[in-house]
């Protein structure tokens, strides 16, 4: 059985009922990570996020999910809370916070598997509506070799099946429960000649003053929490991978409780983990080779730590954006807070926003703190087209493609020949002599057609024979007759009279 991947992108539904969310790419379903946006229709509504586990294998749950908000002008608890749902059955698995009833739900829903995807019983939706949705990025894993887990923060983190690649969700607070301030982290373990470890978090506690992200890449960190005291965050606790063993991993570190996933990887697959660091002055195409493989499925958290192992305070660390990218689809969620004010204020904004084909984080006024417009994946990691850019740390999980998949450069020997001087040439060329055969020229005679006789028929000629008039003879008037003839003609003086009878 091969490796499967798919990527799915749909609004939760505004009923109740029992969703799938398959794909013909799976054909034997083993995993799912879910992200859920806040309300995409409007923005300024609450800084939200939820996440969630799935696989059909486990030691002691399935699955597992985390959500938060943080919602402005509030005070105390109500700020923000956050959950965790943990059980076998994927009861309440995926969960959508309701910013408004301190820590109700807008959606709530039951996860089991299928051979090509998961299905959703969605037991509640009574926050959703035509004016307000929110945004599902389900990404399926088949063939490979899977197992879910969970630990409080004194508990062992094994999952069995030999995993090389992990990815884990964590947040401050007692594991299972629900705690005041924003707290999410995403991190990730790669086994090798070395253990490749990292993770971003973020805390936005109760007092606003200050907000407050981490980010960590190195050999000895996979997951970690924000800790605060008094609403302050004050340091970070932080988990390792000692080593990868037949039956799971071992953890150096009881402070942080998670779900994660195991994966075991079918095909020669290679589990990356990566962070890039961003100055602020990116513009147009910008290569990240941190990964340094062609991807199957890359996810990405954007935060605006500009340093590692360290807190980040004030302005650069209001905004979160989580990315997903399999190189045809490319989607982002992300929230943000307004910088913290003094700490007996409260923030008067909280942002949520989802993008389809580019990267966008939201800032803490409304606009945009970080954005690419479009995200190739490239031979070493991916391509992003920046446009608006914000100095920050992009944490990278991701899985290589099999060798079969990616495109293999050629080494062409070309032989070239030596340049040579062109000069100008001066001689002459040699006369050739051209031989010249011309026909002797033939006498041609016009070609006359032969007489074709032509039959006249001509007809008998015929005598013409005049009409000759009959003369009539004139009688003889008389005397009487010429004398009136006379008559009309002038008379003059010496014309006679005539006598009287």
């Amino acid at each position: 059985m091969a490796d499967e991947f798919a990527v799915l992108v749909v609004d939760a539904p505004l009923s109740t009922g029992v969703v799938n969310y398959t794909s013909p790419k799976i054909t034997d379903f083993q995993a799912a990570v879910v992200f859920v946006s806040g309300d995409y229709l409007t923005e300024a509504s609450s800084a939200q996020l939820s996440l969630a586990y799935f696989s059909k294998q486990g030691p002691s749950t399935k699955a597992g999910g985390l959500s938060s908000f943080f919602r402005a002008g509030q005070s105390g608890a109500s700020v923000a809370r956050h959950a965790a749902s943990t059980s076998s059955a994927g009861t309440g698995l995926i969960r959508v916070l309701d910013p408004a009833t301190l820590g109700g739900d807008w959606a709530l829903g039951t996860v089991s598997d299928l051979s090509d995807g998961i299905a959703v019983n969605w037991t509640d939706v009574s926050g959703l509506s035509s004016s307000r949705k929110v945004k599902l990025i389900v990404i399926l894993f088949g063939g490979c070799g899977v197992r879910a887990g969970s630990a409080a923060q004194n508990a062992s983190f094994y999952v069995g099946g030999s995993p090389t690649h992990l990815l884990s969700f964590a947040k401050r607070g007692s594991f299972g429960g629900i705690a005041t301030g924003f707290s999410v982290t995403v991190g990730g373990a790669v086994d090798g000649g070395s253990i490749v470890q990292g993770f971003a978090g973020t805390c936005w506690p109760t007092a606003a003053d200050p907000v407050s992200c981490g980010q960590y890449l190195s050999t000895t960190n996979y997951a970690g929490a924000i800790q605060e005291a008094g609403g302050v965050p004050t340091t970070v606790s932080d988990d390792a991978v000692t080593d990868f063993v037949t039956d799971g991993f071992d953890r150096d570190g009881t402070a942080v409780g998670a779900f994660w996933l195991g994966f075991n990887w079918v095909d020669d697959r290679v589990g990356l983990i990566a962070v890039e660091t961003f100055t602020g002055s990116e513009s147009g195409v910008t290569a990240l080779v941190g990964l340094g493989r062609y991807c199957e499925v890359v996810i990405g958290v954007w935060i605006g730590a500009t340093s590692s192992d360290a807190l980040q305070t004030g302005a650069p660390a209001q905004q979160l954006g989580v990315f997903v990218t399999d190189g045809v689809e490319t989607h982002s969620i992300s929230c943000a807070i307004d910088e913290g004010l003094d700490p007996d204020s409260m923030p008067t904004v909280a942002y949520s926003r989802y993008k389809s084909g580019e990267w966008n984080v939201v800032s803490g006024a409304g606009g945009t703190a970080f954005r690419a417009t479009s995200v190739a994946i490239t031979p070493t990691g991916l391509s992003i087209d920046v446009a608006t850019s914000q100095a920050g740390r992009l944490f990278l999980w991701g899985v290589s493609r099999i060798p079969a998949l990616e495109p293999a450069a050629a080494t062409l020997d070309l032989g070239l020949p030596a340049p040579s001087l062109l000069a100008e040439n001066r001689v002459f060329p040699t006369p050739v002599p051209i031989p010249l055969s011309v026909p002797v020229p033939t006498i041609m005679a016009p070609h006359q057609p032969n007489a074709v006789p032509i039959a006249l028929v001509l007809p008998a000629p015929a005598v013409f024979t005049p009409a000759i008039p009959v003369i009539v003879e004139e009688p003889d008037l008389g005397p009487a007759y010429h004398e009136s003839l006379a008559a009309l003609l002038p008379r003059g003086l010496a014309w006679p009279k005539r006598s009287s009878p």
